[in-house]
Formats: C-alpha cells, structure tokens, sequence
C-alpha cells in the first residue's frame, strides 16, 4: 500500500518582472507588472506602492494610462496561507514623466568644434554635446547632415496673472499697460484676447516683452475688456482671469420714451416716462416740466392718476458726476383730458344656465377712471359668498346661480364728472323647473261621459319634451297638453307630466293632480257581501263602529247578505264593513266608502269684530258641501274678483263700507246658496261686524245698527 505524503514549502524564489522594461515611463503608458514565486501551496500575491498596500492581488498587476502619481517603488509579496510566511520582491523605482515634447534637431554641417543644432520647434540653438533640460542629443544619422529625435521634458503653465497700470480711464485721452506673468512653465508663448477676439498690434494697441505686456494709447468705450492672457507652451496651456477696464464716457444719446405711448391720456390714467442715456459711470437723471426742474429723479418717472394740470412738455437731463457733462433730452409732449363715461356693455360668458352652474358678467366701458356698480333689476348686487367681484368691481361672477340670478343685470359706471348705465343682459336658467299641471274646467269631481284637458308647462330652454303619467305609469300621449275625451271611471287617478330638456339632459315631475270621475247620481245603493268557504253564516252590516238596522230607508235581504240604503244622506257615506260569522270563525271585510254628494249648506261668514282705517281685514266664508263648492263674493251685491273662501282687503279705507255677500255653489248638485243679512251705516274710522254683518261706524260715537240674519 501506498501513502501520498503532502509537503508545504516556500514561498521561495519570488521574482518580479516588468514590461516593457524603459528606464521612463510617458504620462498616459500602460506597463504590466509580473510577480511570481515558488510555494506550494500556490502563494497568494500582494501589491505595493511605496509600502502602501495597493487593492490590486493576483500575479499581474496592470498599469493603464500612468499618471505622474503613480511612479514610486513597486513591490510583490507572495504568502502561503499553509506555512505563514511571505517573501517580498521590489523593483526599481518606476518614474512617470510629465508630458513631453519630440524636438526634430538639424545639424548644420561643416562646422568645427562644436557642431550646433537648431530646434525647429523651440527655435533656440545649442550644441551637440550640450545638455538639453538634462538629455543629450542620442544619435547622428550621418555626419552631413542628421535628423535627431530628442526627448525633452517641459513643465506645464500656471498661475497665469495680468495686472493693469490703471483700471478707471477717460476715454481719448488715457493709456493702459495689461502685464502678463506665469509662476511656471518652460518656453511659453503669449496672446491677448478682448472678450472672444485676439488683440494684434496697431496704431494704438503695442505688444512687448515677448507678447507679455499689452499697452493701449488713447483708450476708447470699446477697450473695456474683458482682457485675458493666453500661455502656451509644447504640453500645456491656460488663460487668465478675465480684467475689465473702466473707460470714463458721456453722456450721449439721451432718449426720453412714455409708456403707454398715446396722443392723449385720460384724466386718472398711470403713465411712466423713461430716461436712457449711455454714460459710463450711469448718468444722474434729473426731470423737467415745462423747463421747469420737478424734485422726481431716477431714469424712470411713475405719474400716477393723472390730472390736467400734469400736461405739459417733459424732458430729462443726465449728468456724468467725473466727466462734469450733462445733455438734455428733446421734449415729450402730456395732454391730459378728461374723459366722460361711454359705451358701456356687458359681456357675459355664458347666458343658458342650470340652476348650481356658474357664470362671469364682464362690464366693459369707455372714460377715465371708472367706478362699477351692479344692479340686478332696480336692487344693487352686493358681494357675497355666492357673488364675487374682481377687477376692481368690472367682473361679476355668480357661483351656483338660482332662479332669482336670471336679471335683468344692469353695469353702472361713473366718474367724478359723468356716468353711463349698460342695456340690460338677461340670463336663462334653462331647467326645467316650476313644472306643474292645470286642469280645464278645474272641479273636485267630472261626470262620466265629461271632457277635460291637462295642461303642462315648465320654465326651459331649449322648450321641454313632455311625458304623461296616470298613478304612476307612462302614457303613450306626449306633448304639452292632454285631452281627455268622454271621461270615464277608469280614468279616475293621479296625472302628473315629466318636463324633460334635452340640452341639459335634466328631467323634472309636476306634482299630481287628482281626476275623480263619478257615475251618474243616485239616491240609492246596494251593497252585497259574499264568502268565498264556510257554512251557516250570519252577516252583520257596520257603518262605521254602528250596527245597520233595517228601518224605512234600510232593507237587508238575501239572508241579510245584501244592504240596501235609499233616500241617501251624507251620513251614508260610511265605510262600510260585512261582519261573516258561524259557531267556528268569524271575519270581517275591507271597508267601502261612498261618495255622497250634497250640499252647499250651512254657509256661514266669519269677520273680526271691529277695524280701524289702514288695518288688514280677512272675510272667512265657510259651507257644507260635497264636492268643495266654488265661492263668490258680492260688495253691495255687485260682484267682485274674488272667488276663494278668504276675503281680504289689505288695508281698510272708508270706501270698504258697506254689505259683503258669500256665495256658495255646488257644481255637482248644481246648488247654491248665499249668506249675509247685513245692511251697511256710512262711518269713517271703525268696521264692525256682528254674526255676518259689515258695519262701518264713525270714531264719534255714531249708533251702529246690525240687521238680524236672513235665513234663505
């Protein structure tokens, strides 16, 4: 039997190699590290700069784009994890040069002692053996003439820096020197810049010291700057800090402008009047009216509110405080007016509304400062939560509009001096709304056989579409009117129409009107009462909580199953129930309610007692009838205009003296009847009434008299 023995040795033999291998390394090379090292087991490789532990591992350690920080002493430590030891191995130190220039060098044959090379790019001289920035020339391609390839290190620019003899100058008649220096940088070249163009010499611009001074005679405006100096040299270059020059000029060119720009201003307008000038330092502006020095100063002059007196010629007058000039402007001529109110209307965004929408008037008008005031119909529209003004009260805007907003809106608008009212704008609520129904003739109850029609109407726009309805349920008649020919029983119910407008896609109901169509009337009627089961039964009639008992009006037949009532009274009308019993059960029915007609009777006036001149008064006329009757009042037996029970006279004068008569009508039984029995005495403060009589008496102490009732 074998046994395979594992030894841990090392790390020995650690070498460290480097490609390419170059005594130096141009800025932006790549170069490659190589470490190796005999270990078993396989060494774990570290790398190192100037003793700084790099975050590089591995045996190759990669050096791309080199930069001058990266040169230094480089070394490789190999470990073994096993035996826990490490060797090191260093390299010489690895220098990275800035950057570098190629030189093309030409020799000049045929000269002795020291043959001399000229630097086509430096344009400088030296000798063969000379040093150049520390390197020699490296070799002769022959011994007439060579081409030497020489690599010479240059220092790049910085801190480049201009200083001016003078900053503040007068213009025609001053001069600037601008001085360019660097704290480093080998073979530099300058140039000069004003703002983005390069300076070049001429009959006033000189540039000396190698291009480093910049002198200009007789500086003008447009010397100003900015002034930058740019270095060069073969790797490198930069520019200054930009340097500005003041040049001390003016003023020119004094402009006076008016905004708004107008041949006239109405009175209470704001104008602004504009002062420019070019002058460096900024001119000190001072105003003049009519010649005349005001206290305003600043290049812009505000007149606020303007009046007549504010006509006038303006100008401005700018003054340079170092060059002691001053120029004046040409005169801009003010005329102020005063303007009446004109033309005033008003522009709403929208006239067809729903009720909750909202909508803006805009009043609109011609004259100087003008104050709005809104009125809707003969009432001033004052701000609330729903009514907003704005621009200075020449908007109104109405937020969730009602009914009541439709107008007509009138727009207001005075001045000091005139004022003017806009035509009236009328907005529509454009519903429906206010649906309801009208029934002709208009009566409690209809005959059979009768013909009546139903009018709808509502308050839309554009005109509603109208639906019909019987208890509820939908009509195939349509439109605003419905015609009910040769009424019958059937007919009987509730009507109601549905306004719909199909613009706001908005529907409305009218409340219900009640057609009772009654048979023709009779004076006597017969009830039957029947069981489905049962055996042996007696009936028992109730009209109300009373027993029925047979009597000359009352029979009950058929085992008393059958009633019978004639010569009815409207103490008739029940209900009526049918009590069913057997020595087992017993039940009641639903009760039946007759409709009996009768009357008017028992007609009565009620009125106060006594009324002074200027008081409300209220006639109250009352009957017994079935249907309601209508009512009539008579006014010294000549009828009046009123035809409800109530009678009011709003404010009692002495004209209202005198005998006031109700009468009361049944339709139905074709009855009537009238109730006053009072003759009138002539007075002038007092009405008095006793039962039904009117009676007015003097506040003298005249006798009142009151007639006894009549009974018809």
């Amino acid at each position: 039997m074998f046994h395979l023995l594992h030894t841990t040795d090392g790390p020995e033999n650690v070498n460290l190699t480097l490609s390419p291998l170059q005594e130096n390394y141009v800025q932006g090379s790549n170069i490659s590290l190589t470490c190796s090292a005999v270990s078993r087991p396989a060494a774990s490789l570290y790398w190192f700069l100037n003793g700084d532990l790099l975050s590089d591992t591995g045996p190759e350690l990669r050096l791309v784009n080199l930069q001058m920080s990266q040169s230094g002493n480089y070394s490789c430590q190999a470990f073994n994890n096993k035996t826990l030891r490490s060797r090191t191995a260093q390299l010489s130190a690895i220098t990275v040069l800035g950057n570098v220039a190629y030189y093309w060098c030409f020799h000049v044959p045929f000269l002795t002692a020291l043959q001399t090379l000229r630097c086509k790019y430096l344009k400088v001289s030296f000798a063969s053996n000379e040093l150049v920035n520390g390197y020699k020339c490296s070799h002769f391609i022959n011994p007439y003439k060579m081409m030497i390839n020489i690599i010479c290190p240059t220092a790049p620019i910085s801190n480049i820096e201009v200083n001016a003899s003078h900053t503040d100058l007068m213009e025609f008649s001053s001069s600037v020197r601008l001085s360019c220096s660097v704290s480093s940088g080998s073979s530099p070249s300058f140039s000069w810049l004003n703002g983005s163009s390069e300076v070049t010499a001429g009959d006033r611009v000189q540039l000396s010291d190698g291009n480093t001074t910049l002198t200009i005679v007789n500086v003008t405006r447009y010397d100003r700057g900015p002034f930058r100096c740019h270095v060069l040299n073969p790797v490198s270059g930069g520019t200054s800090e930009p340097v500005n020059i003041f040049v001390i000029f003016g003023p020119e060119h004094v402009n006076l402008t008016r905004s708004p720009s107008q041949p006239y201003y109405d009175e209470g307008t704001d104008i602004s009047l504009i002062c420019s000038a070019v002058s460096s330092p900024a001119a000190l502006i001072h105003w003049f009216l009519n010649g005349d020095l005001l206290f305003d100063t600043g290049a812009e002059l505000r007149l606020i509110d303007v009046q007549i007196s504010h006509s006038g010629n303006y100008s401005c007058q700018a003054f340079n405080n170092i060059t002691m000039r001053n120029l004046t402007s040409l005169p801009v001529a003010l005329t102020v007016l005063k303007s009446h109110i004109s033309n005033v209307i008003i522009t709403p965004n929208n006239t067809d509304l729903v009720e909750s929408s909202s909508v803006s008037l805009s009043c609109s008008t011609s004259g100087s400062f003008p104050s709005f005031l809104w009125l809707n119909g003969s009432s001033e529209v004052k701000a609330s939560d729903r009514l907003h003004f704005t621009d200075e009260g020449a908007t109104l805007t109405i937020i969730s509009v009602t009914r009541y907003d439709q107008g007509p809106f009138r727009c207001h608008v005075f001045n000091n001096f005139s004022d003017y009212t806009s035509d009236p704008v009328k907005l529509s609520i454009v519903g429906p709304e206010n649906t309801h129904l009208q029934l002709s003739p208009s009566q409690q109850h209809y005959e059979r056989g009768s013909n009546i029609t139903v009018a709808c109407s509502a308050v839309s726009r554009p005109a509603a579409l109208f639906y019909w309805f019987l208890n509820g349920d939908l009509l195939t008649d349509t439109g605003p009117e419905l015609r009910l020919m040769n009424l019958q029983m059937s007919q009987s119910g509730n009507y109601s129409c549905q306004a719909f407008n199909n613009k706001t896609l908005i529907y409305e109901m009218s409340p219900p009107s009640v057609v009772s169509v009654l048979g023709k009337l009779a004076t006597k009627f017969r009830l039957s009462c029947s069981v489905s089961s049962g055996s042996s039964v007696s009936f028992l009639w109730l009209n109300r909580s009373s027993e029925v008992t047979a009597s000359d009006r009352v029979q009950l037949t058929d085992g008393g199953s059958s009633l019978t009532i004639s010569s009815v009274t409207r103490y008739d009308k029940g209900p009526f129930r049918c009590n069913v019993s057997n020595g087992i059960s017993h039940g009641i029915s639903q009760s039946v309610n007759l409709v009996i007609q009768y009357g008017p009777d028992a007609v009565s006036v009620v009125g106060p007692k006594s009324v002074r001149v200027g008081d409300m008064t209220m006639l109250y006329c009352s009957a017994a009838s079935v249907p309601s009757p209508t009512f009539t009042w008579l006014f010294k037996m000549k009828p009046t205009n009123v035809h409800e029970a109530v009678y009011v006279i709003q404010s009692s004068r002495n004209a209202d003296s005198g005998t006031y008569t109700c009468t009361a009508e049944n339709t139905v039984t074709g009855q009537n009847f009238s109730e006053c029995d009072c003759s009138a005495a002539v007075g002038r403060a007092v009405l008095v009434s006793a039962g039904c009589c009117l009676l007015i008496v003097g506040v003298l102490g005249i006798m009142l008299y009151c007639l006894m009732r009549r009974k018809r």
